[in-house]
């Protein structure tokens, strides 16, 4: 997903959890702008990121609940009905900068 972005000239907003390489942070919807054609929006659920392997390695499918999870999320689906509806690209990680201690589904 990062290499798309990239190839896109995609942005970070400036709440993302972390700084990815190559892609610079361009500013969210306001006032006068939309935001960016192209965003990189991620969720940091910090159990299974520091759990991540220092090698080619696949973890256990556990692992894959951040997946499933991402799609659940208030903040996440905040951006995407507000998109959908407007256009308008908004920082859903305004609130918390988008980092969750565990990737959990049920709430």
């Amino acid at each position: 997903a990062e290499a798309l972005v990239r190839a896109a000239g995609g942005y970070t907003l400036p709440n993302n959890p972390r700084a990815v390489f190559g892609i610079p942070v361009g500013d969210a919807a306001n006032g006068t702008s939309m935001g960016p054609d192209v965003t990189f929006t991620e969720l940091l659920y910090e159990k299974e990121f520091n759990g991540l392997p220092s090698d080619n390695i696949v973890p256990s499918s556990e692992s894959f609940n951040v997946h499933y999870c991402l799609r659940k999320d208030r903040a996440m689906i905040r951006q995407m009905v507000e998109f959908i509806n407007t256009g308008r690209v908004i920082d859903p990680c305004i609130e918390d900068g988008c980092r969750r201690k565990y990737a959990d589904c049920d709430h």
